[in-house]
């Protein structure tokens, strides 16, 4: 799956359940045209790079006819044909950013005077780690053809530590005058820039879900009640084998004390969404009680007695999540779609 559609489908589960402004901003960039800057020193041809790539004709002459930054869009690129480098300090102003946002840098040098010690200060400076970089050597057609080589070499030696995908010798006028355009470029989708761009909407995605904890699913749920329960069960049979319970009575009591913290624990787990109405354990006081107790003394009675309205506790409140809960629908449909959107931004990192 392609970088762009993946973010669509994760947008489309973000429906509900958090705010899809970072994965949409990070789209909107994957969106636009490739955008490469051409950035050379005056009068080495970019305009004709950007002629010979575009198909457009533009004013090409010696000296240098850029003066301000000129965009060209084509073939889903958009070019950048950047004045031409005069000054470092100057250059590093105007050049700086523009590097920053491009997705590639295609870095034009004469073939007469190759990466000087100027260009290669400024490119140091300028360019970004890891974002894509070609070398175009022009006027190759005016260095006699035997020293081609030697030209090729120290711009491949000296530029080695900035990684150039290629460097590439071009007689510019000459394939623009015959037609024949320029080298490819082959670009890197999405790209560096863009990668950044959506790795960072996925952090703030996942953040978020972060700070809103998973829904519980109905089975999850009835594992709570169900833990809950026993928990509440033991502790009052420890109760009893200490002595601190010594009578059927009191060990009711103890267990109907300890519901409200039960039923709490589950309606944390459901929340958001309404909790199923659970039973308590019977009172002393209730009909229920009363039959209990009424067979039972002692301390054997109170542990008989905790372990048999325990279970109909259990036994009563699994039914009531797994067969009389309206909400558990509508919770599993929480549950699940959170499931997909975990799923959906894994599969955008996927991509990446």
């Amino acid at each position: 799956m392609e970088t762009s559609a993946a973010l669509r489908a994760a947008i489309r589960h973000c429906e509900g359940q958090c705010d899809p402004a970072p994965l949409l901003g990070a789209l909107s960039l994957l969106t636009e045209p490739w955008t490469v800057a051409v950035v050379g020193r005056v009068g080495v041809g970019k305009s004709t790079l950007v002629s010979a790539w575009s198909g457009i004709p533009r004013p090409i002459g010696l000296g240098g006819v850029t003066r301000v930054l000129e965009v060209v869009e084509t073939d889903g690129m958009r070019l950048l044909d950047t004045p031409g480098i005069d000054d470092a300090d100057a250059a590093l102003l105007g050049l700086e950013q523009v590097v920053a946002d491009a997705d590639g840098v295609v870095w034009v040098t004469d073939g007469l005077q190759p990466w000087t010690a100027t260009e290669r200060d400024l490119a140091a400076l300028i360019l970004v780690p890891g974002r894509p970089l070609w070398i175009v050597v022009s006027r190759v057609d005016v260095v006699p053809p035997d020293e081609v080589p030697a030209v090729l070499e120290r711009v491949t030696t000296l530029s080695r530590p900035l990684r150039p995908r290629a460097v590439v010798p071009v007689d510019l006028r000459g394939a623009l005058r015959e037609g024949r355009g320029a080298p490819r470029l082959e670009p890197q989708i999405p790209g560096p820039r863009r990668i950044a761009a959506a790795r960072e909407a996925l952090r703030a995605v996942r953040a978020e879900l972060d700070r809103k904890p998973p829904p519980s699913s109905p089975e999850e749920v009835a594992a709570i009640w169900a833990a809950e329960v026993r928990d509440a069960i033991r502790e009052i049979e420890l109760g009893v084998l200490s002595g601190a319970i010594a009578h059927p009575t009191e060990a009711l009591a103890a267990l109907g004390g300890r519901a409200p913290e039960v039923l709490t624990a589950v309606e944390q787990a459901c929340a958001p969404f309404p909790p199923p109405e659970l039973p308590r354990p019977a009172s002393p006081s209730e009909p229920l009680g009363r039959q209990l107790l009424g067979r039972l003394a002692g301390i054997a009675g109170a542990t008989r007695a905790v372990k048999s309205e325990g279970a109909r506790w259990l036994l009563e409140g699994e039914l009531a999540i797994r067969e009389a809960w309206p909400g558990a629908e509508e919770l599993a449909r929480a549950v699940d779609a959170r499931s997909r959107l975990v799923a959906s931004l894994d599969a955008v990192e996927a991509t990446l």
